[in-house]
């Protein structure tokens, strides 16, 4: 893969429908995966709950939020990206449970982040993830409903896009990008993985079609401007058997083996 970058970033998705605990942002920020960020306060954790968000954590900076009147009334906080550049703070101190997050090794320079459930905020997210951060990956987590195990998806496609996200909002013509190819296959080839990779207690599966909603829409978006430097993983919803803790040292096994690929050096 082109990219002399060692920045991975790895996304889930908020509240939607029925799902006001979205299983694939809990595995994101889960402490499998995340490393040295700032928790948001009671006050936002309550609200996020409850509306559209899109939070950025990364090593080195904390959470902003405005007001916004994003989806038409609502004008609960959404939580703003800043560049990552101008936001290169003073680490922050946090307590060490936290500074012992085992992210995904000492040479990744690991960001998570939280998209909507909302096309256009969502590719606006996407969209400045490749002009900013310019990640050597970006692997997009996401939750389907009736999944019983892990789904590798390989690619993403472009058009059929006919549901409203949770703004009501649909995709002129269900296209994505008018100018775009039909199709975009990830560089991480799934299939190799899916053959490699075994874990006790769930299934995973390679796939082909990410079902033409958000994630399916995220996914192409994130292939487009990354040049295929991207990947996409469906996780069930939380259960008794499938924590988040479970979902999030699953998620991160995943994760190494696709930096195998990428030729960065594992742990």
């Amino acid at each position: 893969m082109d990219s002399n970058s060692n920045t991975v970033v790895v996304t889930g998705f908020g509240p939607f429908r029925q799902h006001l605990v979205n299983s694939s942002w809990e595995a994101v920020k889960s402490k499998r995966i995340r490393r040295n960020w700032r928790a948001p306060d009671r006050a936002h954790t309550n609200s996020v709950k409850r509306h559209e968000q899109c939070f950025v954590h990364t090593r080195s900076s904390g959470l902003r939020l405005k007001r916004s009147p994003n989806c038409g009334a609502r004008t609960s906080p959404t939580p703003t990206v800043e560049d990552p550049q101008e936001t290169h703070l003073k680490e922050p101190s946090l307590p060490h449970e936290e500074m012992s997050m085992l992210g995904l090794g000492e040479n990744i320079d690991l960001h998570i982040m939280q998209l909507p459930v909302a096309y256009r905020k969502a590719k606006e997210l996407v969209c400045k993830i490749w002009g900013t951060l310019q990640p050597l990956l970006t692997v997009h987590i996401g939750l389907s409903s009736s999944a019983k195990a892990i789904i590798l998806e390989q690619c993403g496609k472009n058009k059929g896009y006919k549901e409203m996200d949770v703004c009501g909002f649909c995709p002129e013509g269900g296209c994505c990008l008018s100018d775009g190819p039909e199709r975009i296959e990830s560089t991480i080839d799934m299939k190799t993985l899916w053959k490699n990779i075994s874990v006790e207690g769930i299934d995973i599966v390679f796939s082909r079609d990410a079902g033409r909603y958000i994630c399916d829409y995220i996914y192409y978006t994130s292939l487009y401007y990354g040049n295929g430097r991207a990947a996409f993983i469906h996780v069930p919803p939380l259960s008794k058997w499938v924590t988040a803790d479970f979902l999030g040292r699953t998620l991160r096994m995943i994760i190494l083996e696709m930096l195998k690929q990428c030729g960065q050096k594992t742990e």
